[in-house]
């Protein structure tokens, strides 16, 4: 199934007044896509999820499967939940205590009136795919955590919808069961072929799971693209801190252009920009700027270096085979990845970055 929005929005009216949930979201998710829709708490990603599912009506705009419009705003078409064939999974699985994962399972066969004989093997078919089969006679209390949710993934799929709906659904597992689920759902998704978008916080599963990741914030679309296009070509400040850990290094820079170099100031000190990094001030006025870099694309050095920054060594964090090392930089900090011993607290040293992989911002994106 294709889904297309346009120009879509979404409000509420509260005691405090009229809130902007979703404010002219325009996109396109491809038939057989997994798609995944990523940002903070209150940025509007359930809130989108929910108007795809019929749960509410966009205030703005369009909403179409296939080109025939399902939902648009001021009265106009409408097509009910049942119709949509979507369907959804939250992130508190939702199931029935008093049933066993079999009838579970098949609950939305029957009351969507399937064969009583083409259940049983419907329901087999997918605890099999999702290796649930042997607990099929169990109730949810005598399952874990990982069980439930996929007695809660099997029951939205037995019946094959057109449209997968997710909302969150690993966060309530811990860390291990949140990853092993995570690569059984993009297996389930390839083998299925339908069309799935993904609703997380979590920048980790965005990008190991989604074809393509919608960055969101305060209802608004920051950024649509891979998770190599959102970490490599971040557009602004938010979506270069939001993707990748360590989060983005952003400080208050100012540049100007001297011959076919660029000299950059910043945290009381300056760096000259040549070659292949000067494209990266293309399209930005001289002036004040955000000036962006990766950890892993800091390194330190103990002895100065030309093209260096001279700072003092802060906290260093141990995870593991390397360490997240602090640097002040004249009351401007920094986080290097490091994998060589840490230099010890207070201790004067030199960052030298990777001119090349500098992000640059308009000052305005933060």
């Amino acid at each position: 199934m294709k889904i297309e929005l346009s120009q879509v929005g979404k409000r509420f009216s509260t005691r405090h007044g009229k809130i902007d949930a979703l404010r002219e979201i325009d996109m396109t998710i491809e038939d057989g896509e997994f798609f995944v829709l990523l940002g903070p708490s209150g940025c509007g990603k359930s809130t989108l999820l929910n108007l795809l599912a019929g749960l509410e009506r966009p205030s703005s705009g369009e909403i179409c499967f296939d080109g025939e419009v399902v939902a648009a705003a001021g009265g106009g078409a409408w097509v009910a939940p049942p119709q949509r064939d979507v369907a959804m999974v939250f992130q508190s699985y939702a199931l029935y205590p008093h049933l066993s994962a079999f009838e579970n399972i098949a609950f939305p066969l029957r009351v969507g009136g399937t064969f009583k004989k083409e259940i049983d093997p419907a329901v087999r078919e997918i605890a099999r795919t999702l290796q649930i089969e042997e607990h099929l006679q169990a109730r949810p209390a005598e399952l874990s955590g990982g069980q439930r949710q996929r007695v809660a993934i099997a029951r939205a799929l037995v019946r094959k919808p057109r449209l997968f709906l997710l909302d969150e659904p690993l966060s309530n597992l811990d860390a291990q069961l949140r990853a092993e689920t995570r690569v059984e759902l993009k297996r389930l998704q390839r083998e299925l072929e339908v069309t799935t978008i993904y609703v997380t916080h979590d920048q980790v599963e965005a990008m190991t799971l989604g074809h393509r990741i919608a960055v969101l914030q305060q209802g608004r679309i920051e950024q649509i693209g891979d998770a190599q296009d959102l970490y490599r070509r971040p557009t602004n400040p938010f979506v270069g801190g939001f993707i990748g850990a360590p989060r983005m290094n952003l400080l208050e820079a100012h540049w100007k252009r001297e011959g076919k170099a660029i000299h950059l100031q910043l945290a009381g000190q300056e760096l000259v920009l040549a070659g292949e990094a000067v494209s990266s001030f293309a399209e930005l006025e001289e002036g004040p700027c955000l000036a962006g870099w990766r950890p892993e694309h800091l390194h330190l050095k103990r002895e100065e270096e030309r093209s260096a920054l001279t700072g003092r060594a802060g906290l260093s964090e141990p995870l593991g085979r390397e360490y997240l090392v602090h640097v002040t930089l004249n009351g401007a900090e920094l986080t290097v990845l490091w994998a060589g011993s840490p230099p010890g607290e207070g201790e004067m040293v030199w960052v030298w970055p990777e001119l090349e992989r500098l992000h640059v911002f308009a000052p305005t994106g933060l």
